[in-house]
């Protein structure tokens, strides 16, 4: 009666330590998943001296900056313009898997400013605009100057995907710099296995006019 009372118990030990891994797994076990995509509205201003525009799109941005003849600028006309693009983030991101972030640059004309443009890419939380920081994580900028060479640029980064639990939330953020405008990738924390089919790749970068 003993020995079986006592194997009994061993047996039932023995599944309980079997299946704690397995339920602890399952706990931790989780993706991070895009719901959705917020970009700023394109901004420009002409004043009495000078006129830009800036342009945003999901992609590419695009900057020019002219500076009146004759006005403020010693009887010189001046212009300046440059774009950037990125490759738009996976829909999925899977904790501890590597995602590579891109980001190019490419000044297109300039006369005499001193101005410059690209794209800062970086992780922040939800709601927090371009140009403010509560948390950031650079990942990288591409950035060209008006005045220096080469004419074009280019980042490439590196980043381990990390960990999250319920609740969790996270932007992508990719921002026109120096005007502090851009295009903002949300991700929410999913627990359970990603699902096979939406393991997205990042899309093919777009190559700056």
């Amino acid at each position: 009666m003993n020995k079986s009372v006592t194997l009994c118990a061993m047996v039932m030990a023995c599944l309980l330590l079997l299946a704690l891994p397995a339920s602890s797994a399952a706990v931790q076990e989780g993706y991070w998943k895009q719901i959705g995509v917020k970009a700023d509205s394109n901004a420009g201003k002409k004043e009495r001296c000078s006129e830009y525009k800036v342009t945003i799109g999901q992609g590419s941005f695009s900057y020019f900056k002219h500076w009146f003849k004759g006005v403020c600028n010693q009887a010189k006309e001046e212009m300046f313009s440059a774009t950037a693009a990125y490759e738009a983030p996976p829909s999925i991101l899977i904790p501890g898997k590597t995602v590579t972030f891109n980001g190019t640059a490419k000044r297109s004309q300039n006369v005499g400013l001193f101005e410059n443009f690209g794209v800062d890419i970086s992780i922040d939380d939800v709601g927090v605009p371009c140009g403010a920081v509560r948390r950031s994580q650079k990942l990288g900028k591409a950035v060209v100057y008006s005045r220096e060479h080469p004419a074009s640029a280019q980042c490439t980064t590196e980043f381990k995907v990390p960990f999250g639990s319920k609740g969790d939330s996270l932007a992508l953020r990719y921002c026109a710099v120096p005007r502090q405008r851009g295009v903002y990738y949300h991700y929410s924390w999913v627990e359970g296995a990603p699902p096979a089919n939406e393991q997205a790749k990042p899309q093919p970068p777009q190559e700056p006019a």
